[in-house]
């Protein structure tokens, strides 16, 4: 629950901003997090967008942590209560299966793709086993992949998945269906590193960017791009003196995750962890973690600039307490704010998140929205289903 907490609070934000040294040759782009100047997201942002979900006794929704928007249709998964599928109005069509332990049922989700070759819901469990479903929410077939753990997988190609593996090492797995088979590996990480990194992160780390797949694992500075079965650096993040480099740990099981995030924020004050990634043609999105917080970097690399965003303050108590959101600014003072970015795997040029009703002060600026989005926004009630936010950046 804390590493959860530590993931949802990452983008509650005042905007510093920092001059990027990015060039063509290294393509690197330096972060100073450090920064006094500030500024508001909202300058960043071109328009926002409301979606309602329709909230029935049928189609409860507690906790969002992907979408899917395909062919005019919402597929919206909730953690506990499994997918369901809304039109563009955001009112309520159907809900896909059924949760349980027969057959054609599902239990746990821990991801889930539209398999753009087939046109089949294919639904994740924590094991690797993948439940085919059709678009109505039939039952088609199952897969069966054999793993310790998969947290997340992306489809990319009629016969590969990249599995991500949050608690294991390597951390990506490429499977071949027709050979039914792992072909290649990423990211062999140290054993040790893994059972005693500071926290986990809630974001796979693969990501589309239009047409491209993207890859950048959470705990290094590297960007890469994923082609021909291989991976190729596209990008670096250099924070001045705050980056990490897992090579300079001594990672021993002797010690816990409290050491190694005191040893990283309080001692050494290092830029680790990145979330919420996003990447359209002009900006490049990433949530970090420092000494200070949480944060958001944004790279505007149509002016060659690039943006810190400071976040949450105490870190500390984002590990060990329940965050009070009394001492958090409304958003109409401090600016509009991002929370889990859920269409990471879309390649569309907006930002798709959810918003519970009861924080919706804290992450929409009512100020910066029109006159019908503004009408939806004070429309809705602390007893409504989260609502879904599109954020669109300035072309």
């Amino acid at each position: 629950m804390k590493d959860v907490i530590l993931n949802c609070l990452g983008l509650l934000i005042t905007v510093s901003l920092v001059i990027s040294c990015a060039t063509k040759e290294d393509e690197t782009y330096c972060i100073k997090i450090d920064s006094p100047s500030t500024h508001s997201l909202d300058e960043f942002l071109n328009r926002v967008e409301l979606i309602p979900l329709e909230t029935t006794d049928s189609n409860l929704i507690k906790n969002i942590t992907k979408v899917v928007f395909y062919r005019d249709e919402f597929y919206i998964k909730d953690i506990y209560e499994g997918l369901f599928v809304f039109d563009t109005t955001g009112h309520f069509i159907r809900k896909i299966g059924r949760k349980g332990s027969g057959p054609g049922e599902y239990g746990y989700i821990s991801d889930f793709c539209i398999n753009k070759f087939t046109s089949n819901l294919e639904l994740l469990g924590p094991r690797g086993d993948i439940m085919i479903f059709s678009l109505d929410g039939e039952y088609v077939n199952k897969l069966t992949f054999k793993s310790i753990e998969v947290s997340n997988f992306l489809i990319v190609s009629d016969d590969l998945i990249l599995f991500y593996h949050q608690s294991q090492t390597p951390a990506l797995s490429l499977y071949s269906r027709s050979s039914q088979k792992v072909i290649k590996s990423f990211f062999d990480l140290p054993e040790n590193f893994v059972r005693r990194r500071p926290f986990f992160l809630i974001s796979p780390p693969f990501y589309l960017s239009g047409n491209d797949t993207l890859i950048h694992y959470g705990y290094t500075n590297e960007i890469y791009t994923f082609r021909n079965l291989s991976i190729e650096k596209r990008n670096s993040l250099n924070f001045n003196g705050h980056n990490f480099n897992m090579k300079d740990y001594n990672w021993s099981l002797d010690y816990d995750k409290n050491y190694y995030r005191e040893l990283l924020w309080s001692e050494r004050n290092v830029v680790i962890g990145f979330n919420n990634h996003f990447e359209n043609e002009r900006f490049i999105l990433k949530q970090i973690y420092y000494q200070e917080g949480s944060g958001l970097v944004l790279i505007d690399k149509k002016e060659g600039k690039s943006f810190f965003i400071p976040a949450f303050k105490n870190l500390s108590q984002i590990r060990n307490d329940e965050v009070s959101w009394q001492n958090v600014t409304s958003a109409s003072v401090n600016g509009t704010r991002i929370g889990l970015v859920l269409n990471w795997d879309s390649g569309q040029d907006y930002i798709l998140t959810s918003v519970d009703p009861g924080k919706k002060d804290f992450y929409i600026n009512p100020k910066t929205l029109d006159s019908v989005n503004y009408d939806k926004f004070t429309k809705i009630g602390l007893s409504d289903n989260p609502f879904l936010v599109k954020y669109y950046f300035k072309p």
